[in-house]
């Protein structure tokens, strides 16, 4: 369900945030998604913490606009227009973001987290650039940084099957091809250890797979 950016929306976001301001360098705000009646909904809260105190919290890390190329071509973009309900007032986030937050609201999660589209106030330039400087630490403080790649598609289930039995072959027994001559037995050694229902698609969903944006971040 999308939103509509207004001047409502605009003002409301920013009373959030004004109710809540940032006292210290060290400050930053900490999200609680909070479980909801409607499932296509997200509630939340906010608080203010602090880098120096003993707050855990879990930081995702994402990408703002379309997770996949395909994705993109459904129409997603990286634009605010996802309602999310945070101490009692709408805030817009884009797609993605909203995604996850959806994901973690059915799956009961209650640790707090910090997640940049709503624990920073993106209207004002200031508190943006503070916060954008304090990336690092912010990351590196939070208990652990869960990955978000996007929701699943028709590759995910075949690109991880294939990632599972990649991880459990001892590599000492692959054979290299470094001519054309070598490329039948190393063929053949890769589907004695892999599987002979390893075919072409499981590779095509992989290659898929390791082109989601978020990967291009690294």
């Amino acid at each position: 369900m999308a939103g509509t950016t207004n001047d409502h929306d605009t003002v409301l976001g920013s009373s959030i945030y004004a109710s809540l301001p940032l006292p210290f360098p060290t400050s930053i705000r900490l999200l609680r998604i909070l479980q909801s009646p409607d499932a296509k909904m997200v509630h939340c809260s906010l608080e203010v913490a602090d880098l120096l105190g003993d707050s855990d919290y879990f930081a995702p890390s994402y990408t703002w606009g379309s997770p996949t190329y395909q994705a993109e071509q459904k129409g997603m973009t990286d634009q605010r227009r996802f309602p999310v309900l945070c101490n009692g007032r709408t805030l817009l986030v884009t797609e993605n973001p909203f995604l996850f937050l959806r994901r973690a609201t059915c799956a009961g999660t209650s640790e707090a987290w910090w997640i940049d589209a709503i624990c920073i106030n993106r209207e004002d330039v200031l508190e943006r650039s503070g916060q954008v400087r304090k990336l690092g630490d912010i990351y590196a403080a939070a208990i652990k940084v869960i990955i978000w790649l996007g929701d699943e598609d028709e590759y995910t289930a075949p690109a991880l099957q294939l990632l599972n039995i990649l991880a459990s072959v001892d590599t000492n027994k692959l054979v290299r091809a470094d001519s054309l001559a070598q490329y039948d037995e190393a063929e053949s050694k890769s589907r004695e250890l892999l599987g002979m229902n390893i075919d072409q698609t499981y590779w095509t969903a992989l290659s898929w797979f390791y082109k989601r944006h978020w990967f291009r971040r690294i």
